[in-house]
């Protein structure tokens, strides 16, 4: 029996255990961990190894009960990551990977990586899609600077799940700049009442000057983004939900003054919001 048998086998056993049904090929060298810990309010896990390779059966993920996704950040080292397409991890770079499909991550050298667990169907839903081949969001991206403060703040309060929904949108995460990121960030988070412009750079991980300056070379602010993006939802509501009173409608769409969000309305639309949902109930297919 080989002198390394039993630190193999527990390894393995802390992995599957830890991550479900993966199967460690080609070894494990001294040092390798697997430890359980706590992040931004969710399970995670960290992993050291290297020179060997980590695989999930893609029948044996289709067949579990236990689904979720894996935000894997590299801490130190490098990784070679491969679930659909193959990807290179440098230290600070993310995966976002779903059990529900087969992968192997192979560690040429020592490797030291954090995986969040998030639940499967709790994400999809949140994102508003379902990921079918791994993700690799560079650290250097304006949505891998944007995770690695929401994992360094500990905020457990949706950040991660909405900077993830940025970052599955039409698989363009690495190529999104910073205008692109404000504008879809703010439309997940405009109903949240309490949303300020520094919020929204806090939640991009970089100063509001720098986010002001990035939405100015557009003729935006981040105020305006916020506005509108709650004029949006507010005008849906008030065409959709006949059962809803106004006020309803605007304080669910993120307007904490009824007053100011009527200015606003009657400024933005031409038109009280009395008037918009006349309109709107008028013009439905379903009164016709």
């Amino acid at each position: 029996m080989s002198r390394h048998r039993p630190h193999e086998m527990r390894f393995g056993a802390d992995l599957r255990a830890a991550c479900g049904a993966f199967t460690v090929v080609g070894g494990v060298a001294k040092g390798a961990f697997v430890r359980k810990r706590s992040l931004c309010g969710r399970q995670a896990v960290q992993v050291a190894t290297a020179r060997n390779a980590i695989l999930h059966d893609e029948r044996v993920a289709r067949s579990e009960d236990r689904a979720h996704y894996f935000l894997i950040r590299q801490l130190g080292g490098s990784a070679r990551m491969d679930q659909g397409r193959s990807s290179v991890l440098s230290p600070g770079d993310f995966f976002l990977a779903t059990s529900r499909e087969g992968s192997e991550f192979s560690y040429p050298s020592a490797s030291l990586q954090l995986s969040i667990h998030l639940p499967h169907d709790e994400l999809s839903r949140l994102m508003g899609t379902t990921l079918a081949v791994g993700r690799h969001i560079a650290f250097d991206s304006v949505i891998g600077r944007a995770l690695d403060r929401a994992c360094r703040g500990g905020g457990a309060d949706r950040g991660l799940e909405d900077l993830l929904a940025l970052a599955v949108r039409d698989g363009a995460a690495p190529d999104l700049d910073l205008v692109d990121a404000a504008i879809g960030l703010t439309a997940r988070r405009a109903r949240d009442i309490a949303l300020t412009p520094r919020d929204l750079a806090d939640l991009l991980g970089v100063s509001l000057r720098r986010l002001q300056r990035a939405l100015a070379a557009q003729q935006l602010t981040a105020g305006r983004l916020i506005q509108q993006a709650r004029l949006t939802h507010v005008r849906r509501l008030l065409a959709e939900r006949p059962d809803l009173t106004i006020l309803a409608c605007a304080t669910e769409a993120g307007f904490a003054d009824i007053s100011g969000f009527n200015r606003v309305f009657r400024r933005e639309c031409n038109m009280t919001p009395g008037q918009f949902r006349q309109a709107a109930c008028r013009d439905s297919p379903r009164r016709r």
